[in-house]
């Protein structure tokens, strides 16, 4: 029988080796309960609003900034945990989200993170909704993008930043998916890699993984090469092999591409996402509406070049504020 142990490192594994890991039906009952109860009511706000959810938002519900409260008059939120959680508790069932945010999703997201100093602690980056409409195949497909992207340079060199992307639907190639270009190998080595503490050897592992990214390949022949996720695919090279946790020599593929990955997983199961990975997802051209939430997580709080806070910057363990300027960038 697999312990926590065990179970943890083949995640930490998997998530070195290809840019991301699956792990399902993490959340109970209840708090998909309550994911979808704060999806649903932010949903109807902005449609009542008159906003168009596909064309205008790209089908993203940003809960502190849509406008559902009034804004706070400061925005000492943005860097402390108690006022952050206040905030939020004006929007969802007093701590029933916030104890998702900081607690089960953020100690899976910790592992898979460098480690974190009082400095640089783990840090809430940001949180969104990602709604797709009914039979909106040609509206709510996102193209190929790296989740670092929507940081400068400057930000990309300095912080690591993991997307935690959590269906609140069983989701699959029938109502907008996802699908994952797995990093690719640039060394051919036995090596097992399943933890990096320092930031700056985290990030250049990642960053040289990325950089070997061939371009792009067209969506449709990208789901032609792809296999599926979770028991009805064959998971190929995603497989650990051997007991150690290696990927046997053979297994190693020659060409840049690797075999994409089409996500097909229950409510409540968790893609956790390097900011380096590439990946997309398909249009919904089903008759239901397909939801998730995706709370990303940082090491210490992002600046840019500028030295503006780019984004939320709450620690995750330490209740009290971080001593950030008060400078902020489109937060």
């Amino acid at each position: 029988m697999e312990t926590n142990a065990q179970s943890d490192n083949i995640h930490c594994t998997n998530f070195y080796r290809d840019g991301f890991v699956i792990i399902e039906n993490v959340l109970s009952e209840e708090q998909k309960r309550v994911l979808h109860s704060e999806c649903e009511r932010l949903t109807n706000f902005v449609m009542d609003q008159g906003y168009d959810l596909m064309s205008e938002l790209g089908g993203i519900i940003e809960p502190v900034n849509v406008g559902y409260e009034d804004p706070p008059e400061t925005q000492t939120f943005v860097f402390n945990k108690r006022a952050y959680i206040r905030n939020r508790d004006k929007i969802s069932t007093p701590d029933s989200l916030t104890n998702i945010i900081f607690g089960v999703v953020k100690d899976l997201v910790a592992k898979l993170l460098p480690k974190p100093t009082e400095d640089e602690p783990l840090c809430l980056f940001n949180e969104q909704y990602i709604v797709k409409m009914p039979r909106s195949v040609n509206e709510s497909a996102f193209a190929w993008h790296q989740d670092t992207q929507y940081m400068d340079k400057h930000a990309q060199e300095l912080y690591p930043v993991i997307s935690c992307w959590i269906a609140l639907d069983d989701v699959g190639p029938d109502n907008g998916t996802l699908l994952i270009e797995p990093l690719p190998f640039i060394i051919n080595t036995q090596e097992t890699i399943s933890n990096i503490p320092q930031v700056s050897s985290y990030l250049e592992y990642f960053g040289l993984r990325a950089d070997a990214y061939a371009p792009p390949l067209d969506t449709m022949e990208a789901l032609d090469r792809s296999i599926l996720s979770g028991t009805d695919g064959r998971q190929e090279e995603f497989v650990i092999s051997s007991s150690d946790g290696s990927l046997q020599e053979e297994e190693r593929p020659q060409s840049r591409y690797r075999t994409p990955v089409l996500v097909k997983i229950p409510a409540g199961s968790i893609v956790f996402l390097s900011g380096h990975v590439r990946h997309c997802s398909l249009g919904n051209p089903s008759p239901l509406f397909r939801r998730a939430y995706m709370p990303q997580y940082s090491i210490g709080p992002v600046f840019n070049r500028a030295g503006c806070l780019i984004s939320l910057a709450v620690p995750c363990e330490d209740p009290a504020p971080l001593q950030v300027p008060p400078v902020f960038d489109d937060v």
